[in-house]
């Protein structure tokens, strides 16, 4: 599976396997766990190299975290006076590059409330990729809009951008990606601009093709690019910003950019995040939910992936009793390297953890010996008070393939033995990428019960934003090759079910809704680079190739909930552009009022469908309904749009209108039909009844006050 590293080294088994906590600072809890590793680990290279005293200041490192404040000009002051390079996110949230020796200086001014930054986050792919007509992913199949994206940015913060496939091309020498910043390559600082710089770019420099799939689910156009696989929104203005690793400073970076962007543009704007990490509480209570529900209230619209993880046993609870209050936490590392636990309590309460491998076949118990090679990151258990949500949380990192090198690794399980307090509950997180929890045999203790709910990690969980699940839309295709490929049995489930990886909810808190809905996740097609690996040995999974020049370029397969959100993000960018002062709780509530309903997804929200398939069509409706009735900024160019049902047209009105005269034409000229509406409103929807009439190409003309229109449409 692609992933990136999840988080920075966190903890390490001591000589006895006894877990021992870390005493934090007040000082220490205004530092995110990850800085808190990062300056134990400089602290300890320095003290390994010798070289505290010989360190000047031009060779001093630096790192970028994120400083969230209570009073963002004083810490504007105090980064100035410490000569330190920084951005201003918002009001109370900066990124800056920041020297070691100055991270605990910053803490300790009172108007900064918390230093974060460095935590991981993969990507939301699966392995197994597959094919689907790009009409396939509009849940407007026959819907035939004026509504392109025209007007729109839509922002997408991913890596594997090739910035000059045709799929973003409107002529060779002109693209509508508007703006590009590579965080992937250190020399890059300031945002590509300019059609010509950023053709001349060409891509990210990764052998990775996930971002321009992803972008062009979300906007790929015609204009230059493929007729059958073209985005959501294919005529929306696109902002590329490649990450390596997700972590908090890029995102808020990204965010910056493409607010400028939309600013310095007059457009509204919709931000696509197809990654994530489950090393969290679940809550939605982490510095980076926190940050982005500021955003959001700010103005940004997020979309963001669910996860890929529904199929995945990663999620472990248990309530303890005067009878038994100690469980324990078996886990099947699958050999890999490491295993991530994340446990959260339900109260402020500390728990006692004692870990130890045991032989599933003998009962063996590997207690002691455990050594760590690594003299650099001394690595250790963290436990202690979440300042955000108030609860005791503990963090184990534990090397797996280092620990059992003398044994076979498939034979044992790491076992975590928790002792707790009677009425305390836990709930217990694997990060995923190989290690679930599983059964042991022969165990004296309660074995705490495992399951694959609670799956929708960080930033995910953050109320403010869209979390899309997927479901299944094709499962074969044929490739470039001439041949049919399909999944067999890699995928169950029907067509339009949901599909097995799609992370679930419920969450932590039962307050908060996750999934909010979902989209087309398996079996799609869009732009690639065939750089990537899993194109570039095969053209089964390859699609449509075409060439501009004599230079080829490549729509390819893949799946995953990655893939649904920017179907998600490429509908809201058509929404934006009928409702330009749409705010999130606008989108929040569209979604939760028109999104579909069928015998797959029931008829209310729950926690693998969230509130249905997202409905375009629908949306829109309501968005142009949300219209002030002063508004000016409608879409004017283009007063309709029609949806075709079996027997009839729905006709959609763009826009306020006196009166409306509707007229059906056949091919030999001749009125079949007609009809008038009067005193319409933006969104309202008139019917045109089509039975009786004949199959064939029609011309229907709209006439109003304000415009007439035409367009050929065809009765099957």
């Amino acid at each position: 599976m692609k992933s990136i590293a999840i988080i920075s080294l966190l903890l390490c088994l001591s000589g006895t396997m006894q877990a021992q906590t870390t005493n934090v600072s007040p000082l220490d809890k205004k530092l995110g766990l990850e800085v808190r590793q990062y300056l134990h680990n400089h602290q300890t290279r320095l003290r390994a190299t010798k070289s505290v005293s010989t360190t000047s200041d031009q060779d001093k490192e630096t790192v970028e975290l994120v400083l969230r404040s209570n009073d963002g000009k004083l810490t504007e002051k105090k980064l100035q006076s410490l000569g330190i390079s920084y951005k201003v996110i918002s009001p109370t949230i900066f990124t800056a590059h920041i020297q070691p020796d100055q991270i605990e200086e910053l803490a300790e001014e009172t108007s900064v409330k918390r230093i974060t930054g460095l935590q991981k986050r993969k990507l939301h792919i699966d392995k197994v990729r597959t094919a689907v007509n790009a009409d396939d992913a509009h849940q407007g199949t026959d819907m035939e809009t004026p509504f392109t994206g025209k007007g729109v940015i839509v922002g997408v913060i991913d890596q594997g951008f090739q910035y000059n496939h045709p799929a973003f091309l409107v002529t060779e020498d002109s693209t509508r990606v508007v703006s590009v910043l590579n965080k992937i390559t250190s020399n890059q600082t300031e945002p590509l601009r300019g059609s010509a710089n950023i053709i001349k770019a060409k891509e990210d420099g990764t052998s990775e093709a996930h971002g321009t799939h992803v972008a062009g689910i979300a906007a790929a156009g015609r204009d230059m690019g493929s007729e059958n696989y073209y985005g959501m929104a294919p005529e929306a203005h696109i902002v590329m910003v490649a990450s390596e690793d997700f972590d908090d400073a890029d995102i808020m970076d990204a965010c910056a950019l493409i607010k400028e962007e939309a600013a310095r543009r007059n457009e509204p704007f919709v931000i696509n995040m197809s990654f994530g990490t489950n090393f969290c509480p679940h809550d939605g209570t982490e510095d980076l939910c926190q940050m982005l529900n500021e955003l959001s209230d700010s103005g940004c619209i997020f979309i963001t992936s669910a996860g890929n993880e529904g199929d995945e046993q990663l999620h472990a609870s248990y309530t303890f009793t005067e009878q038994n209050s100690s469980c324990l936490l078996s886990i099947d590392h699958k050999s890999e390297s490491h295993a991530y636990v994340y446990i959260l309590c339900n109260d402020e309460k500390e728990i006692s953890v004692t870990p130890y491998f045991q032989n599933i076949k003998t009962g063996e118990r590997i207690t002691n010996g455990i050594s760590i090679d690594d003299p650099v990151s001394t690595q250790y258990y963290q436990q202690g008070l979440d300042e955000n949500n108030g609860k005791n949380t503990f963090l184990a990192m534990v090397p797996i393939t280092t620990n059992l090198r003398n044994v076979t690794a498939s034979d044992y399980r790491l076992v975590l033995r928790i002792n707790g307090t009677p009425g305390q509950h836990i709930d217990a997180f694997l990060n995923g990428n190989g290690p679930v929890f599983s059964t042991l045999s022969n165990a004296n203790i309660p074995v705490a019960p495992y399951d694959n709910k609670i799956s929708i990690g960080e930033p995910a969980d953050a109320a403010s934003l869209v979390t899309v699940g997927a479901y299944i839309t094709r499962k074969s295709w044929k490739s470039i090759d001439g041949k049919n490929y399909g999944y067999g049995g890699n995928i169950s489930g029907g067509i339009g079910a949901i599909a097995p990886f799609s992370s679930v909810g419920p969450m932590v808190d039962p307050e908060l809704l996750k999934p909010d809905v979902a989209a087309p996740g398996v079996g799609i097609v869009s732009a690639i680079k065939k750089k990537d690996p899993s194109y570039r040995s095969s053209d089964n999974l390859i699609v449509e190739k075409m060439t501009l020049g004599i230079v080829p370029f490549y729509y390819g397969i893949m799946q995953g909930t990655s893939q649904a959100s920017p179907a998600v993000a490429g509908v809201v960018a058509l929404w934006l552009e009928a409702n330009p002062r749409l705010t999130y709780k606008d989108i929040h509530q569209i979604i939760s009022e028109t999104s579909i309903s069928d015998n797959n997804t029931k008829a209310t929200w729950n926690e693998t469908w969230g509130y249905g398939k997202i409905n375009a069509y629908d949306g829109l409706k309501k968005a142009l309904l949300m219209t002030d009735i002063h508004d000016t900024k409608l879409n004017t160019e283009q007063p309709i749009t029609i949806q075709k049902e079996e027997g009839r047209w729905n006709i959609l009105f763009n826009n306020q209108e006196t009166y409306a005269d509707v007229m059906l034409y056949n091919a030999a000229g001749q009125l079949v039909k007609t009809q008038r509406a009067e005193h319409i409103h933006a969104g309202q929807e008139e019917t045109l009844n089509l039975k009786g009439l004949a199959p064939g190409v029609y011309v229907l003309k709209i006439h109003t006050q304000n415009s007439s229109s035409s367009r050929k449409v065809s009765i099957r």
